[in-house]
């Protein structure tokens, strides 16, 4: 079913990074996947710009936890609606 065409349709897009073994000075206002271990997540993790790791009410924030683990510092912050996990 094609629905490119409908009225008022959004489609359902999700961040997917393989990569990345930080987040900093992020706000997640979509759902984002994160699968390379090990991971920081927080404030000043690395010498990227620093800011805090915010995910948004409504959206998801998944981390794969595989043999490196997953560090989180201070600057991170789920707000209350908003999901974390680490699978």
């Amino acid at each position: 079913m094609d629905n490119s065409n409908k009225h008022n349709y959004y489609p359902y897009v999700v961040y997917y990074d393989r990569t990345s073994d930080y987040i900093q000075n992020v706000t997640f206002n979509y759902d984002a996947y994160y699968e390379h271990t090990p991971m920081s997540i927080g404030w000043g993790v690395e010498a990227a710009p620093v800011g805090d790791v915010i995910v948004k009410s409504g959206h998801k924030l998944s981390v794969k936890n595989g043999t490196g683990g997953v560090l989180i510092e201070s600057g991170f912050e789920c707000k209350k609606g908003g999901v974390f996990e680490i699978k």
